[in-house]
């Protein structure tokens, strides 16, 4: 491979990697809300437009250095030479071809898939209307303020955005996951049910960093809807993280435990019984044999 032959798929291989950041930049530029980084992420996609013109005009002047390589070195090579540079540049051409429709082929899948997303965003517009409406009626049970939760359709196909006032800590990201869980379960139970699971579950993690007072209501709307909805809801708990005080004078908390776990003996393990790790050490005794010792 000569210099001008190198040269050229380096180039090549920087307009690829161009062309890749470009696009990786202007999927954030849709995205952000910032105007300052709004700012700068066109500055910087102007800067890498630059820097692959500028690699695409290098390339036109090395493939005109290398015509006139060629041209020069026509007349000392022999036939069998030229035969053979000709067939690499046919070949060159035809992998440019197959590049660019491919290319092409990729942009027409990719506008099939976004066409048939939109069709499908325009006929579920009332599950995707009932499933926002529930996710917000979640939230406001939990703080008297209702989330927000926004399904649309972007180059890369549906997009998910969920937002609860008072956001920041991770209590209030937890219960986040909670309501959209909620909803997913309701909106199952209504408009799926013969394909419904019929059951959500949630570890003990939920409820991580979340206030008891969120707790407690957490898991009076679990029963609430659970109820209503016709799903079985199941949640673990740490005995010590029960928000009991929390609990309105009808709510029995005690009479939806269905499993103790504990490990004051055997009988309080999953499956009755407890695992005992048992540690051997081999040594050779002073007849030079195996002895095994149980630890």
């Amino acid at each position: 491979m000569d210099w001008h032959q190198q040269r050229e798929e380096d180039l090549n291989e920087h307009i690829k990697k161009d062309l890749e950041l470009q696009k990786k930049l202007e999927d954030q530029l849709r995205v952000v809300d910032d105007e300052k980084n709004k700012e700068k992420l066109k500055n910087d996609i102007e800067e890498v437009k630059k820097q692959r013109i500028a690699h695409e005009s290098e390339i036109e002047k090395v493939i005109a250095k290398k015509r006139e390589a060629l041209a020069n070195k026509m007349s000392s090579v022999t036939f069998d030479e030229k035969v053979a540079d000709l067939n690499e540049i046919n070949k060159r051409i035809e992998e440019l071809k197959q590049f660019e429709e491919g290319k092409s082929n990729l942009k027409i899948k990719k506008e099939r898939l976004l066409q048939r997303t939109r069709r499908e965003y325009q006929e579920r517009h009332i599950q995707i209307e009932r499933a926002i409406e529930l996710f917000n009626t979640n939230s406001r049970f939990l703080y008297n303020a209702p989330g927000t939760l926004v399904i649309d359709v972007g180059d890369n196909g549906f997009r998910f955005r969920v937002d609860i006032r008072r956001d920041g800590s991770g209590g209030i990201d937890h219960m986040k996951v909670f309501c959209y869980d909620l909803m997913l379960a309701q909106l199952w139970s209504e408009f799926k049910r013969d394909s419904s699971p019929c059951i959500l579950i949630h570890d003990s993690t939920i409820f991580d960093g979340v206030d008891e007072r969120q707790v407690a209501l957490a898991l009076q709307l679990a029963d609430r809807e659970s109820r209503r909805c016709g799903f079985q809801y199941i949640c673990t708990f740490n005995s010590d993280k029960i928000p009991q005080l929390e609990f309105p004078a009808d709510f029995n908390f005690n009479s939806f435990v269905r499993l103790r776990l504990t490990d004051e003996s055997e009988e309080g393990g999953l499956l009755g019984i407890r695992f005992y790790k048992l540690m051997y050490t081999s040594l050779f005794d002073k007849n030079n044999k195996i002895a095994i010792y149980q630890q």
